[in-house]
């Protein structure tokens, strides 16, 4: 089980997913049956080259795949880190049997506080949105992890979680765009 005490509240169609005890939400995996999806930004893949230091969305597939689950992981085309987009367009890598890594395009930025980011951001959530309607439903996950920021993205999957009724988590990384809104006007 994964524990974390930075959980603020559990959707009541997730409960049977997590336990409190003592303040300290645990999230327990096996009572998911099979596909994972995780969707998060502009982040590092595993299909990013061999000296990727791995952050929150490899460390948590990987946790999952060894534990016997199926996973897809959800992310931007583009690369935040490198600035750069990895294929230009929609692009499904099937890495193993049980490991899906589909890359949903969006246009890019060059500066980490920027209007085009916030654009990019947009445009990732409605090409996501897009993508997920066209998921047939024996494909469709038993639980979602959703990596905010974006914004954009977690609100437009989040709607398309709810109108499937698939249970799912929003794991908050940091305050995109809120440091963005602090550094515009000044603000500590």
């Amino acid at each position: 089980c994964l524990n974390s005490d930075k959980i603020i509240e559990v959707a009541p169609q997730t409960t049977s997913f997590f336990k409190l005890k003592k303040g300290i939400w645990t999230f327990c995996p096996s009572k998911i049956e099979s596909l994972i999806f995780f969707v998060f930004g502009s982040v590092r893949l595993q299909i990013d080259g061999e000296n990727v230091r791995p952050m929150r969305a490899i460390n948590l597939s990987e946790y999952f795949l060894k534990r016997g689950h199926s996973v897809n992981l959800i992310s931007s085309d583009f690369s935040h880190q490198m600035k750069l987009h990895r294929y230009k367009n929609l692009t499904i890598k099937n890495i193993s049997d049980n490991f899906q890594i589909t890359l949903i395009p969006s246009p890019g930025y060059k500066s980490n506080i920027s209007i085009k980011r916030l654009l990019d951001h947009f445009i990732l959530g409605i090409n996501t949105f897009k993508y997920l309607f066209k998921i047939r439903p024996e494909n469709y996950p038993d639980f979602v992890f959703i990596g905010y920021p974006p914004i954009e993205t977690t609100f437009f999957l989040s709607i398309w979680l709810k109108l499937k009724k698939i249970p799912f988590c929003i794991d908050i990384k940091d305050q995109w765009p809120h440091i963005f809104l602090q550094k515009s006007i000044g603000l500590k």
